[in-house]
C-alpha cells in the first residue's frame, strides 16, 4: 500500500513540474506576441514622442507581465521535490 501511495505522489510531482513549465512557456509565448505588436507600433509611430510611448509601453508590459506570470515559485517547488526524491 505504501508503494502505491509513493508512486502516486511521484506521478503528481511529475505532473506538477510539467504544468509549471507549461505555464512559463505560455507566459513567454504571450509576451513574444505582445512584443511583435510593439514592433509594429514602433514602425508605425509618426513622431519621436510616439516612439517613446511605444517603448514605455513595451517596458511596462515586460516588467509587469512576464516575471509575475512565469510562476517561478512553481518551478522552484518542482525542482525541490525532485531534489528530495533524488536523495
Amino acid at each position: 500500500m505504501t508503494l502505491d501511495i509513493q508512486k502516486l505522489l511521484q506521478e503528481r510531482q511529475d505532473e506538477n513540474a510539467k504544468q509549471a513549465l507549461l505555464i512559463a512557456k505560455g507566459t513567454l509565448e504571450r509576451s513574444l506576441r505582445e512584443l511583435n505588436h510593439h514592433l509594429d507600433w514602433l514602425d508605425a509611430a509618426a513622431s519621436v514622442q510616439d516612439k517613446a510611448r511605444v517603448m514605455n509601453s513595451a517596458l511596462h508590459d515586460l516588467t509587469c507581465n512576464i516575471l509575475p506570470n512565469l510562476r517561478l515559485d512553481l518551478i522552484a517547488d518542482a525542482q525541490a521535490d525532485f531534489t528530495r526524491r533524488a536523495e
